[in-house]
This record gives C-alpha cells, structure tokens and sequence, in this order.
C-alpha cells in the first residue's frame, strides 16, 4: 500500500552474520527487549514466545529458550488450536529439549509431531539422532532409514509445506 519507487543502487543487507560477534550481540539485546516488551503487552501472543525461543537459542542460552517455548506450546494446548497450523512451535520445542539434553521430552515431540503430519523430513532426522543418543539403535536407524527415504522424494517433488523449514 502505498507510493513505490524503484532505485538503481546495491544493497548489502548483514542479517545475522554470525561472525562479527559484536553484531550479533547487539542484535540480540536490541531482539531479545523487543521481544520482552511486545510478550508483556500480549502475554498470550504464541509467535512472540516463539520469536523469544529463537532468540535466545540464536544466543545459546538454552534455559530461557526452553522456557519461551514451553509457553508458546502450552499457550496452543490451552487454547486448543489446531496444532497443524503451529508445527514451528514443536519443532522449536524438540529442538530445545534437545539442546537441554532433555532427550526423552524431544522424542515425544518429535513422535507427536509425526503423528500430526508425518511430511516434515527433518523430524525423523532429529528423531533418529535423539534416539542414537539414547541408545535406541533400532528405532533410530528405522527412522533415519525414513529420512533418507523422505530426502529422496523431497528432491522428486519439491516443498510441500513452506510453513516449517528443511534444514
């Protein structure tokens, strides 16, 4: 909406370039008060609760990611929305049980999560994995197995789904 206009110029947009450590950081104070802020006005907002997770995983503060996503996910539960339309909360919270070494707690979610929709490819990845760290080696060559049977028909078919990321 609006007046557009096109320029002739180059643009070089940083993102978040990992590498300059100083950028990042300051990206990250200026995300995570923002963040705060906005989840303090709309304490029930599931996408700020998750934006924070993400935050604060960029961050590899574990511990408070965990606990935003944990929020986000029972914010879903409590409302009882459909849980389709909130995949990216559980892929974030199994990410988070996992860097909280929390390996029981991320393969229910990732087995839940399958259950929901069996499509996301990286699920069985990550299931897989969660499973070899705690010595369940059948299940996790089974659904690593799954996996690479999963990239195969991703690379015949393309995305399907372009509300969750294929890492």
């Amino acid at each position: 909406k609006g007046p557009m206009a096109e320029i002739k110029t180059t643009l070089l947009h940083y993102g978040y370039i990992n590498t300059d450590k100083e950028l990042m950081e300051r990206k990250f104070l200026r995300n995570i008060a923002l963040l705060k802020s906005e989840v303090e006005k709309d304490p029930e907002n599931i996408y700020y609760w998750f934006q924070l997770s993400q935050s604060y995983s960029m961050h590899k503060d574990y511990p408070e990611a965990l606990e935003a996503i944990l929020k986000a996910y029972a914010l879903v539960k409590d409302k009882k929305l459909d849980i389709k339309k909130y995949m990216y909360v559980l892929a974030q919270l199994a990410m988070n049980y996992m860097h909280n070494k929390k390996y029981a707690e991320a393969e229910d979610v990732y087995k839940e999560s399958l259950k929901i929709n069996d499509g996301y490819l990286d699920f069985y990845y990550y299931l897989g994995n969660v499973q070899a760290l705690m010595w369940k080696n059948s299940e996790a060559i089974a659904n690593l197995k799954s996996y690479l049977t999963k990239v195969k028909e991703f690379e015949k078919t393309g995305v399907r789904d372009l509300s969750m990321p294929n890492y």
